[in-house]
Formats: structure tokens, C-alpha cells, sequence
């Protein structure tokens, strides 16, 4: 579980980088309704939803469609502390590769980049094309926001002897490869240079300063 203060130390960081924008900033606690969320405004139709503690799917959804019906654009950030989001996959599932079984076609450092998503984050990754983590400093690691990309992992299961009429299930989901994309275990791709220290709302230009990725969309904050 995320501690309070490890909430509140987010809604600094991400308030201190947002302050450089020329929008009005407004740090909200303990709102959204009855979701008792904190998030940040960032001018009229601009927001920042801080993804600190655990939240059901639907509530997620609602609070997208509710954006999109408004017209606001929104960005979803979670705390990345490895166990409640960016949960590691590799020590329950590095044997399948170690012993030629469904993920024999990666690599070992592959493996090390796969994480088990929540519910949240595979919301989040279906909506975004890159999905935003706050980092907090610890021993080995710099605070900070981060953008990763992720693909989802494919099982092959070539390995098994599909004509004694066991494993029929898993036969009747893979593809003519003998493959199965998983659902909730994904790989995220290393960072480039340019996603670390921004957050990016979609289609929203906020001055000629930003540097832009992509037609209609913009990076908001920049880590000092």
C-alpha cells in the first residue's frame, strides 16, 4: 500500500514540475467526487490524475468519459514503487524461458522488462500511446516522471504434444504460430531521452516553448 506521505510527496513533485507551464496550476485532494482522488488542474480543461491507491476499473473509465464528455483532456500518472504498480513478472515467469517452455523466444534481459500490469494500467495503456510513471528516489534510483511504452508478451507453446488430446484449451486459443498474447503481462520498451521528465496531454498545445512529438499533442512539464 502506498503510504499518505508517499502520496503527498508525489502531488509536490508533479505540482513543483507543472509550475513552469504558463496555466494556472491547482492542486486538488481528497475530490473527484466520491472517489476521494488527488489530481491537478492545469488551466480549464487540462488535468493531471494521480493514480496513488488502488482504483476499480470502472472507476477509471468513468472518470475518462466523463473528460471526454466535457471536453477535457487528461493524464494519468501512477506511482511506480514495483509493487503496487509496475509489478516485476520476471521471478514468477523466468523459468518458462530458462526451461524452453512458453517464453523460450526471449531473451533474459527481455524477461527482466516484463511486468504484470493491474487493471489500471491496462485502462491506461489501451487510451495512451505512452503511459507516465512518477519514480520516487530511493538508493538506486533519481525522482522523477517517466513515459514507458509496452507490448504485450506472446506465450509459445510449440513445445507440447498437442495429439494425445491434452492441452486442448491452450490449441483452441493459439494462433498458427503457436502463440497466445497474454493479457496482462507486458514489456515495456527502454525510454528514450526525450520521455524522461514530461507529461504529455493530449491534443493541447500550451506554447511555442513545448517541444512537440506529434501532430495536436504536447509534453506539459519538464523535471529541472
Amino acid at each position: 500500500m502506498i503510504a499518505q506521505k508517499q502520496r503527498a510527496k508525489m502531488m509536490d513533485y508533479l505540482v513543483s514540475s507543472l509550475e513552469g507551464s504558463d496555466q494556472k496550476i491547482v492542486p486538488v485532494t481528497n475530490a473527484f467526487g466520491n472517489l476521494k482522488a488527488n489530481y491537478i488542474r492545469a488551466g480549464d480543461k487540462k488535468s493531471v490524475f494521480l493514480i496513488d491507491k488502488d482504483y476499480s476499473d470502472k472507476a477509471l473509465r468513468d472518470i475518462y468519459k466523463m473528460a471526454q464528455i466535457n471536453g477535457n483532456d487528461i493524464t494519468f500518472v501512477f506511482y511506480k514503487d514495483g509493487e503496487t504498480y509496475f509489478k516485476n513478472a520476471a521471478e514468477k515467469n523466468g523459468f518458462k524461458r530458462r526451461d524452453e517452455l512458453s517464453l523460450k523466444n526471449y531473451t533474459a534481459e527481455q524477461i527482466r522488462r516484463m511486468i504484470k500490469f493491474t487493471h489500471e494500467e491496462k485502462f491506461v495503456n489501451e487510451i495512451a500511446d505512452l503511459m507516465h510513471y512518477y519514480q520516487p528516489e530511493s538508493k538506486n534510483l533519481k525522482e522523477g516522471i517517466i513515459g514507458y511504452k509496452f507490448s504485450p508478451i506472446k506465450f509459445n507453446y510449440s513445445h507440447l504434444n498437442f495429439n494425445d488430446g491434452e492441452n486442448w484449451f491452450i490449441r483452441e486459443n493459439m494462433d498458427f504460430n503457436s502463440e497466445i498474447q497474454s493479457k496482462d503481462i507486458f514489456m515495456w520498451e527502454e525510454p528514450q531521452k526525450e520521455n524522461f521528465g514530461y507529461l504529455k496531454l493530449e491534443n493541447f498545445i500550451y506554447s511555442d516553448k513545448c517541444p512537440i512529438t506529434k501532430p495536436n499533442s504536447c509534453y506539459l512539464a519538464k523535471n529541472n
